[in-house]
């Protein structure tokens, strides 16, 4: 089987315009005073500066996107990097039909799985292929406590991921001395301001 070649940001920001259109303010937009809605999503630019100051990512890398909105970032990372697979956990099925669309044209986007479901009821953990990520994007600034608590317990327990890009701190300690299984495993490696819609 032939390498298929990656994109370039440039190429990717106008595939990501052209294939996410359908989707207004009010698809992305959190509504007042609900919490189970897609909001927040990361500027491309916000994800090339992210993966940017991390090691390049291979074809031994599984991302999962907790939050994964309309799968903007599913996509530009399937589209300009090796990562083998692209997972999604989304409460909406939106993002299935708009990345679905693109594999025939940029066949990179086969790589982008999406699974309609509650974080809360996804253990990362240990369902596969979830299990399996080495990188994690966690857009969960905007989630409810028990949501964001469920997430900071898988995380800790995972075994195979590498690098976690949050929205958000997980534990507002995060030192030394915490004894939480997440900051005994994982400790604060940069902090970026990017971006968001």
């Amino acid at each position: 089987m032939q390498a298929q070649v990656l994109l370039e940001q440039h190429d990717v920001m106008c595939i990501l315009v052209s294939s996410f259109d359908e989707f207004t303010a009010n698809d992305i937009r959190q509504a007042s005073g609900r919490t189970q809605t897609n909001a927040g999503e990361i500027w491309p630019s916000g994800v090339e500066k992210i993966l940017s100051s991390t090691q390049p990512l291979d074809e031994r890398d599984v991302l999962l996107n907790d939050g994964a909105g309309i799968g903007k970032i599913l996509a530009q990372i399937a589209l300009t990097t090796n990562v083998c697979q692209c997972i999604g956990v989304e409460v909406r099925g939106v993002a299935t039909r708009c990345v679905g669309q693109g594999t025939d044209v940029y066949p990179l986007l086969r790589k982008v799985t999406m699974k309609a479901a509650d974080v809360r009821d996804v253990l990362f953990s240990h369902q596969a292929p979830i299990s399996g990520a080495t990188v994690v994007f966690a857009n969960y600034f905007l989630f409810e406590e028990a949501a964001k608590f469920g997430i900071v317990r898988e995380l800790g327990a995972t075994s195979k991921a590498r690098i976690i890009a949050s929205t958000f701190l997980f534990c507002p300690m995060n030192r030394m001395r915490c004894t939480q299984p997440f900051c005994a495993r994982w400790k604060l490696a940069h902090k970026w301001v990017v971006e968001c819609s």
